[in-house]
């Protein structure tokens, strides 16, 4: 069964994103953990656990030495403190391949992880890719597919994504410089919430980039509602956006194949 997208899509021109570089003054703290470890953990990190102005870098090349899957613990504070809101200035996956889980006890709050600056996904050197099912993971902008070469894969699986941002460019890019895919499944949620916030699928030439909203409660909001800050599958690249199974996307403008020698696609199905 086909259903209905609610967006309205035109090819137009579009303003072409970059992200910048680790900021200098910043201390970076690599994760050094063998495995699955806590974050404010001083142990599983070079130089101790990030601080709010601090670059949180979890790659195996630089870091902990281990390619494998591993799992990072946000844990939560006593429940009638309310949520527990760690804080950093920048966070880059890759490569290597990372979880971040919150407190599973039942006298524990729910955790959240806050950027000051970016998320960065998609190191050269091998597949990169977070998985979060915190209550919330936010930051201005983010790059999935960050270097060109790289492949990056964010998969939201529970809690929200929210990319918080307002600017000239693209707040989110979804195959950015290199490969970026974006799943949002079981009923979370992607924000993407600045005045002039918008997203790309396939931002650079030669780039792809795949967005999936899979299953019920599952939700991609672009909620600007600026006509000058679209929706954007097909910048300059290949950008697919796939929405199944009773997910859902709400955005006021979106273009497809937006630039010469561009390609996008928007395919919906199930119910929803």
């Amino acid at each position: 069964m086909k259903t209905s997208l609610r967006l309205r899509c035109f090819a137009a021109s579009a303003v072409i994103a970059g992200f910048g570089p680790v900021i200098a003054d910043a201390d970076t703290k690599l994760w050094s953990a063998p495995g699955n470890g806590a974050y404010p953990d001083s142990a599983n990190w070079i130089g101790g656990a990030p601080g709010t102005n601090d670059f949180a870098w979890f790659n195996f090349l630089f870091g902990s030495g281990n390619p494998n899957p591993f799992t990072v613990t946000f844990p939560g504070q006593l429940s009638f403190l309310g949520p527990r809101n760690y804080i950093t200035h920048e966070l880059r996956i890759g490569p290597g391949n990372a979880t971040f889980v919150q407190s599973n006890q039942p006298f524990l709050s729910t955790s959240t992880f806050t950027l000051n600056s970016t998320i960065g996904i998609g190191e050269t050197g091998g597949p990169s890719s977070l998985t979060t099912t915190l209550a919330s993971l936010s930051a201005p902008t983010a790059s999935i597919g960050m270097f060109a070469g790289s492949q990056g894969t964010l998969n939201v699986n529970a809690g929200s994504f929210n990319v918080t941002g307002s600017g000239s460019s693209f707040e989110l890019a979804v195959g950015d410089n290199g490969t970026g895919t974006l799943n949002v499944n079981n009923g979370a949620q992607v924000n993407v919430t600045g005045t002039e916030g918008n997203a790309v699928i396939g931002n650079k030439a030669g780039v792809s980039g795949v967005v999936n909203v899979n299953g019920a409660g599952s939700i991609w909001n672009n909620n600007s509602n600026s006509l000058v800050a679209p929706f954007t599958t097909g910048g300059s690249g290949n950008g697919a956006l796939n929405v199944s199974a009773g997910g859902q996307v709400n955005d006021m403008r979106c273009e497809i194949g937006s630039n010469a020698g561009s390609s996008g696609s928007v395919t919906v199905d199930g119910a929803g």
